[in-house]
């Protein structure tokens, strides 16, 4: 209200003019909390766009992982695996490999486990082991 600010200014005035010694205190005291306040403020933005940084990363890469799938025509059970294993890998570890956003089939194959990606490939080629003579008849 105007009658506070009207008293908080009198007090002032009155603690500069009587007191200026305390005046300075109190105005130091003023700007060390001002300054704790800017840097909790920076690092909780600073904390928060990280996690955003984060989630974006994660949502880009399972975006990478879901084009992947699509792009092979994996058989569900198959594509299921796929995203079950990125999925929990993420979940583990968010750190460098999630640098890479941009869709490359040979960098999602090198991070699959290798009996995950030997299933990947061996459905992926089928078409090309199904033409050498040696495997006809062989095998599921």
């Amino acid at each position: 209200t105007p009658q506070e600010q009207i008293y908080a200014m009198v007090m002032v005035r009155l603690l500069v003019k009587y007191f200026p010694s305390h005046a300075i205190t109190c105005c130091n005291k003023m700007l060390v909390g001002v300054s704790w306040y800017a840097y909790i403020v920076s690092s909780m933005s600073t904390i928060m766009s990280s996690f955003d940084a984060q989630n974006k990363a994660v949502r880009d890469k399972m975006l990478c992982v879901n084009e992947f799938v699509r792009a092979a025509k994996l058989p569900r059970e198959l594509s299921k695996q796929v995203r079950d294993f990125f999925d929990f890998k993420l979940a583990k570890s968010q750190h460098a490999f999630l640098m890479s956003t941009n869709y490359d089939v040979d960098e999602l194959l090198d991070e699959l486990g290798s009996g995950l990606r030997s299933e990947v490939l061996l459905y992926m080629d089928r078409a090309l082991i199904a033409k050498i003579p040696f495997f006809e008849g062989k095998g599921g």
